[in-house]
Formats: C-alpha cells, structure tokens, sequence
C-alpha cells in the first residue's frame, strides 16, 4: 500500500501580499527518494538562500513508492497545484521524480513514464501556464544489490535505461511546449560517478545515503536557478541555516566540497565550464588537498596539483590515457575545438602532459609540481581517454580543470 507522507511547505517568503517577484515556487512530486535524510526539497531551499536568493517557497507533495501516474492522477495530488499557493502566485517549477524503476525498460513502463511527465506538466501549467519542469534523474541500485547480475548486468547498465527515458520525457515536454520547457537534473549520473559504492547510500542498498541527498538537492537548485554550486563555500565552522542542517545529517565541508564537484560535472554543458564528452571517465584534481571534481581552482609557486583520472564504472579502464596541458592569458579560455567540441584545449599548442597504456581500474593520478610564477595565466589540463563515447567513436575526454596564477 502506498503511503501519502503529509505536504511539506519548508520555506516560505512572503508578506501580507503575495511572494516577492523574484521568489521561486517550487512543487516536488515524488516518493521516498525526495523524502529521505529531511528531504531534498528542504536542502534545496537552504542552498537557495546560502546563494543570496530569496528563499522559495517549496511544496512537497511525497507518496511512497508513487509513480507519477499516482502524481498525475491522485485528486489529492492533484489538489496540490491550485490549493497549496498562496493568492494570485504561480509555479515556476514542478521537480518530478518517478518510481525507482518506472523509467527503466527492464523493470518499469517508459511509455507510461514519458506519457504521464508531459500530464503532470499539463495539469500544472493548466493553472501555471509559464511553469517550467525539472526531471530528477534517479539513481541505480547500489554495488552489492541484489538485482545484479540476474535483474541488470551491473549498476551502470541500469542507470543507463534511467538516464535514457529521463532524457527522453525531458524531450518530450520540450517538443510540446517548446525548447527549455523541461530540465534534466542528473542527480543519478552523479551517482553513477561514485561507482554505485554502497557506503553513499542507506542500508537497504536503495535509498539514499545524507551525501546523495545533498547531491541531489545540488543538481536540483543548478537546474532551477542554472548556477553551479562549486561557486558556493559555506562556511562549515559557522552557523548558517544551510550549514545546521547539513551537519545535523552528519555531512562536513568535505562532503560539501566533493559532492559540489560531481553535481556540477553532471550538470547542463551550458553551465559547466569546460565540458568534455560526459562520459564514465572522470578528472578530479586537488591544490595540496584530496582530490575533487571542481573544475577551477587556484594556485601559486610550488603547488602541488594531483590530477586523478578514473573510469568508477569501468568502462574505459582499459582505454589508453593521454593527458594534454594547455596555457593561455586568463579569460581566454581555448576550448572549445571546432572540430572535437568535447576537446578544450588548443590542439595545435597543446602538450601531452602524461600518457599510460590505460585508465586502470583503480585510476591515474598524475602529480604535477608548478616550479614557476605566471601571474595573469592559467593552466588547462584535460584527460582523453582512447574509446568511444557517445560524441566520437575514436575518444572520450574528461572535463578540463583550470588552474589561474
């Protein structure tokens, strides 16, 4: 039987009147994986206002184990779009995230999924007509589950089928209300790219751990205000509302710092800063610090930087590596090719920085010391990794990393 947890309204900004203009509204439809370690939703918020931003009022309409058939059709949720604002607002997003199996071909109903995103989309805009939708791409069952390797292969085969219809209802909303229409949150590649490690989720091997849910509440607040949140530090030694809640789960500046990294890997390209093929092959890097996924970062004579290239899922672990070093006058950034778009650096300056006859199951890191001062510059290092991706059949590219003098 299904559950109906109570609406959450967890932030709310507003006076006599109406919400100020530049408030979002934000409507959650989804099911236990938005509810777990005090809710997405919530989190979302709290980044929203450590950002600056006036805080939205967010509304959570949660059912376990839902579809979004139950979203679109339940009178009760349905009851949510035009009795939960208040006066004369509207929506400016609808978060919609599915049954954990619904969107995949070999347990779920795509069809159903697809149709049922553009419903949902519907009934909202019936009263929101320039509300907008983010799809919140759900993750695979851990390493160690037992639908592997009876059920799915391995954890990125399943996250495969999910990213495949989350993409395509997010193309779907788009082809009836126009481009833009519908965003895709990838809370689940993010996922993907901690290999499906067992440690990041809850005990059940299904649910997510307090680290996944910060990283989905990231990929959501990207999608919905199109900032990346490895721009944000909080500062963990303070007292910031943000800052409370994320340590009352248990979570640190640490934890903030990696998962701000891969959210932003597997955000928008238009929003990342120097996309590559968004591929299983990842570059994380670290200025006398471990290593993590932020693709800027500063540094001075003698820093050490270590440059770890892996492939958490394998795919390329057998690929041969080439990593390329690029220098250019800051703000002109090389990237990207005109020929190989997912390559941003300047072939024809480049250097090959390293190569190794493979990625290695475990990575590559690569230290590199910087033995002189260039002040005004940057340093681009970027990763390729000789096997196909879905941009080039001869060759994937990781993210570049900028480092600026």
């Amino acid at each position: 039987m299904q559950r109906i947890f109570p609406s959450l309204v967890l932030a709310v900004a507003c006076s006599a009147g109406p919400l100020a203009a530049q408030s979002k509204n934000l409507l959650f439809y989804g099911n236990s994986y938005t509810q777990w370690n005090g809710t997405a939703g919530a989190i979302v918020g709290l980044i929203a206002e450590e950002a600056g931003h006036p805080i939205p009022f967010v509304v959570q309409a949660l059912i376990g184990g839902a579809t979004l058939q139950t979203h679109r059709f339940h009178a009760s949720q349905v009851a949510f779009i035009h009795n939960s604002l208040p006066p004369d607002n509207t929506w400016d997003f609808v978060v919609m995230q599915g049954q954990s199996l619904e969107a995949t071909f070999t347990s779920g109903n795509p069809v159903n999924f697809r149709n049922n995103a553009v419903g949902i989309v519907a009934n909202v805009r019936g009263h929101s007509p320039a509300a907008r939708a983010i799809l919140f791409q759900t993750w695979a069952r851990a390493e160690g589950h037992s639908f592997y390797p009876g059920t799915y292969p391995t954890p990125y085969a399943m996250r495969g089928e999910i990213e495949t219809n989350y993409g395509l209802a997010t193309q779907d909303i788009n082809n009836v209300w126009g481009n833009g229409t519908a965003v895709h949150a990838r809370p689940g590649d993010g996922v993907s790219l901690l290999g499906h490690a067992a440690a990041n989720y809850a005990p059940d091997l299904t649910h997510p751990g307090p680290r996944m849910t910060l990283l989905t509440a990231m990929a959501i607040f990207t999608a919905a205000y199109q900032e990346r949140v490895c721009d944000l530090q909080p500062d963990f030694g303070g007292s910031s509302n943000l800052v409370l809640h994320l340590t009352s789960l248990g979570l640190d500046a640490e934890d903030w710092r990696e998962m701000a990294g891969l959210a932003d890997r597997v955000a928008d390209p238009s929003l990342r800063a120097q996309p590559g093929s968004s591929e299983d092959l990842l570059l994380q890097s670290g200025v006398h610090a471990p290593v993590d996924a932020s693709p800027e970062k500063p540094i001075s004579l003698g820093s050490w930087i270590s440059l770890e290239t892996s492939s958490p899922n394998g795919v390329y672990a057998s690929a041969p590596l080439l990593v390329f070093l690029d220098a250019f006058v800051q703000g002109g950034a090389p990237g990207p090719d005109a020929t190989y778009p997912e390559l941003r650096f300047d072939l024809s300056r480049a250097l090959i920085y390293t190569s190794v006859s493979s990625v290695g199951g475990s990575g590559k890191t690569v230290p590199v010391i910087i033995p002189f001062q260039l002040s005004g510059y940057s340093l681009l290092f970027q990763s390729v990794a000789f096997a196909p991706s879905a941009m080039n059949p001869a060759f994937t590219a990781t993210d570049a990393h900028v480092f600026s003098f």
